[in-house]
């Protein structure tokens, strides 16, 4: 079981972003967490409040060049205190539950900063769903991969590990929906608009697997399944 990093052990939790609720879903995560979110999130009512008070790192929309390096400066501190960073690559919430195009920011933090990446699954759309404020589902929902160490992905390019970083994560997602729809009845994904939706996305998948970094691909699914 994954626990908490120790001081000078660097790692990033990389999340698939699903709902406004993820922010307080992290509570799952070992260790103190912190996120990095983009500064327009700040703006919204109490999560982004409570954002700020939580010590996150704010993103903001424009950098100068010390901002960026204050920024960097300041991520690097807490890495190193053994503060674990929550990142979501798609950079903005799912309209409709698909993970999107990643950026590939977050994989060049991570080797520019030598940590360890830990994939992290969210299957929380339905609780607060895009455009709402209100409560739809209680159930909540996630899956901590294993963590992939620094010395696995060192040799490979950022944009490569993003690339292959999302098929992992998008099968991650699929099966653990699948694995919902066959012990849930009342699972919301059950209704014919999602499991379309779902199955263009296992259709994306496939297309997408055609352009990756095979090698890297079978290297990582070993690690976070535990092949």
């Amino acid at each position: 079981r994954l626990k908490a990093p120790k001081k000078g052990e660097r790692r990033i939790y990389v999340i698939n972003h699903a709902s406004i609720f993820d922010v307080i879903f992290m509570s799952i995560l070992p260790g103190p967490v912190k996120s990095i979110m983009k500064e327009s999130y700040t703006k919204l009512p109490l999560i982004g409040w409570l954002s700020i008070l939580s010590g996150n790192v704010i993103l903001k929309e424009d950098f100068n060049t010390g901002e960026q390096f204050d920024f960097y400066e300041r991520v690097r501190e807490k890495l190193e205190r053994g503060v674990a960073l929550a990142i979501y690559p798609e950079g903005t919430r799912s309209k409709d539950g698909k993970i999107g195009k990643f950026y590939d920011g977050t994989f060049k933090l991570a080797l520019d900063t030598k940590s360890d990446l830990v994939p992290v699954i969210f299957d929380s759309w339905n609780i607060i769903r895009p455009g709402a404020f209100w409560i739809r589902d209680v159930k909540t929902f996630g899956k901590i991969l294993n963590s992939i160490k620094y010395e696995e992905i060192k040799d490979y390019s950022y944009k490569d590990i993003a690339k292959v970083m999302r098929v992992i994560m998008v099968e991650s997602l699929l099966d653990l929906r699948d694995k919902r729809r066959k012990t849930d009845k009342k699972y919301y994904r059950h209704d014919l608009q999602f499991v379309k939706i779902d199955q263009e996305m296992r259709e994306e998948l496939e297309n997408f697997k055609q352009k990756i970094n095979i090698e890297l691909y079978n290297k990582l699914k070993k690690i976070v399944y535990g092949e």
